[in-house]
């Protein structure tokens, strides 16, 4: 398991939000935004990398550069502040319109991440790996591509009532450039402001492919 910071609730200071999200029925909302992917796509096909992996690392390094995104529940009285989480996805296998659910583990530069991730790919596709790779782990977020329609959003299904596992989906690319990205957050840990810095940080991503 990788490195946490504990949170004590009682000291903390989103403590009273915290628990006044932590009364709702269900604390969990989606958002959705258009955002500007055309230079990350041209990078791609100009360098031949994998659009979608850069995609996929693009938006996983936002989210691991906003601590709010990295806090999980631990226990009663505590919050689990992770040094890292890791992108969960479905990978399609070969000549099928199944996929498996597998964890590509975080990396914090895209050479470190593509190389960690081709094993993973791979055997998805040679059908070597056909069930998920990984036990449920608290520091993981899940992000889905669907490229094959435009979409103006989403409401994520949710795994487990008042998860604070993130999901994203983003679909395909408009003739413009832009895809909608939704997510499905927990307010428990994060508000409007800590989502601007996501997805602003996944937009300077998005803007700046040379420097991942």
């Amino acid at each position: 398991m990788d490195a946490f910071r504990r949170i004590e609730i009682e000291g903390w200071k989103r403590r009273d939000l915290f628990r006044f999200y932590q009364s709702f029925a269900n604390p969990n909302y989606s958002v959705s935004v258009s955002l500007d992917i055309a230079p990350l796509y041209r990078y791609a096909k100009e360098n031949g990398q994998s659009f979608f992996l850069l995609t996929l690392f693009a938006v996983a390094k936002a989210m691991n550069a906003v601590p709010e995104m990295r806090q999980r529940f631990l226990d009663a009285e505590s919050v689990a502040e992770y040094e890292v989480v890791h992108p969960s996805c479905p990978l399609a296998r070969e000549g099928s319109d199944l996929f498996v659910q597998v964890l590509l583990p975080y990396r914090p530069t895209f050479r470190e991440f593509r190389e960690a991730a081709q094993p993973v790919i791979e055997s998805v596709r040679n059908g070597t790996l056909s069930e998920s790779n990984f036990e449920a782990i608290p520091n993981l977020f899940c992000a889905s591509c669907v490229p094959w329609f435009e979409a103006l959003g989403t409401n994520s299904a949710d795994y487990a009532f008042n998860q604070a596992e993130q999901v994203l989906t983003w679909f395909k690319m408009s003739e413009t450039g832009k895809i909608t990205l939704s997510g499905r957050f927990n307010h428990s840990f994060t508000d409007g402001i800590h989502l601007a810095h996501f997805f602003e940080g996944i937009q300077n991503n998005f803007s700046n492919p040379e420097k991942l």
